[in-house]
């Protein structure tokens, strides 16, 4: 009986595969262009397997824009620099837990960033 109830507990206290990744994230980056890491807070909005993302990157007080689609623990966006039409691209992520881990591309171009955003509680 112990060793079911531990078992329950342990399957309570572990997140939900599919459960909504809506919310405010804090962003860890690096960018193959500028050769620099970034941060900022990125904001997503998710309704069924659609997501909306806005990222707001500082210290460039950069803003983007993004639709994606989720796929289990798989997240593709594409997004726009609000202010540089030719900064368009897609993000993938792999979604573990509070964590978003994935690289982007500009479209056109041949290098790879990466990012990780990290819910902020």
């Amino acid at each position: 009986m112990a060793k079911k109830i531990a078992l329950f507990l342990c399957l309570l206290s572990m997140p939900l595969l599919g459960g909504s990744i809506s919310g405010e994230y804090g962003i860890t980056g690096f960018n193959p262009y500028s050769q620099k890491s970034y941060q900022g807070k990125a904001i997503v909005e998710e309704n069924g397997d659609v997501c909306n993302v806005t990222w707001h990157i500082s210290p460039a007080s950069q803003v983007f824009t993004g639709t994606g689609i989720r796929k289990g623990d798989s997240l593709s966006v594409a997004f726009r620099n609000l202010s540089n039409d030719a900064e368009v691209g897609v993000y993938t992520y792999q979604i573990k837990d509070d964590t978003l881990t994935g690289k982007w591309i500009y479209i056109g171009r041949d290098k790879k960033g990466s990012e990780t955003l990290k819910l902020l509680q």
